[in-house]
């Protein structure tokens, strides 16, 4: 575990039901171990009953195979007391057949970047991903911010309505995290149910960001063709075409944006957005 022995962590694990139960007995004395009764089974269900379980001031979520980097807590110390309502921080990833430094971490570095160099904002709405950022427990009950209980993209809306809500935000130049790539996972799946569970959290997110004047951060349709062409139903696409129309939804990338997009593009073919 990558989290060090202190009184003032509460490390909740919540178990989805998992048959694998290795090495568990030697954290077990340090973690409240929860396992999901309700009748569903997703990342967004056990990730709400952490929440709802956790008594700090601040949240820190972590996937099962992700790692904290040996200095992170130190780094957390140093923005314990600091006001704003999410601090998002840098991640490192790396692959874990070759143990090689992977590609994944790229896009969410650039945005802290562009937080600190041009005061752009644009990580509260395109850092989707709920870990390697510092967030304020009683801001999300303010806001009633929780995930999508869906098969697929359940950190989407919650990443999304988190950055719009907050009052106050910060990015700092420091790595915290490391993401662990592996085949197999979720984000690697590219099942007609997963798919599906995709494009529709985008076109919610797609709604979300129209009604909020913030139409530039959108999904353009054609990404969302290019991306989800195999779940698209006619239904779903005359919806598309009709928001087209009213004005609600991009047809194209912006040309500026088309190297950040490649963050969207990977990643929605993936789980986290």
């Amino acid at each position: 575990m990558s989290i060090p022995k202190r009184n003032d962590l509460e490390i909740i694990v919540v178990d989805d039901r998992s048959t694998d139960k290795k090495n568990i007995e030697k954290i077990q004395d340090r973690c409240v171990f929860i396992t999901n009764t309700s009748s569903k089974k997703s990342a967004g269900v056990c990730r709400n009953i952490g929440m709802k379980k956790a008594k700090g001031d601040w949240i820190l979520f972590a996937d099962s195979d992700d790692l904290f980097i040996d200095n992170a807590f130190d780094v957390f110390d140093l923005y314990k007391n600091y006001k704003e309502d999410i601090i998002y921080f840098k991640p490192t990833s790396t692959n874990k057949v070759t143990g090689k430094l992977s590609d994944r971490h790229i896009p969410l570095c650039d945005l802290v970047n562009d937080f600190i160099l041009c005061d752009d904002e644009s990580i509260r709405y395109k850092s989707v991903v709920p870990w390697s950022k510092l967030i304020r427990k009683e801001f999300l009950e303010k806001h009633n911010v929780s995930f999508d209980e869906v098969i697929a993209s359940n950190d989407v809306m919650f990443s999304l309505k988190s950055g719009f809500f907050a009052n106050k935000v910060l990015a700092v130049d420091k790595v915290v995290y490391n993401v662990v790539r592996r085949e197999g996972s979720l984000t690697s799946n590219r099942s007609a149910e997963v798919i599906q569970s995709r494009l529709l959290v985008t076109i919610v997110r797609n709604n979300f960001l129209y009604l909020h004047g913030l139409k530039q951060y959108q999904l353009s349709l054609f990404s969302i063709i290019a991306l989800y062409r195999e779940a698209l139903t006619v239904d779903i696409f005359k919806d598309l075409l009709l928001s087209l129309i009213k004005g609600e939804q991009r047809i194209f990338p912006k040309i500026s944006s088309i190297k950040k997009s490649r963050y969207f593009l990977s990643n929605l073919m993936k789980n986290q957005f």
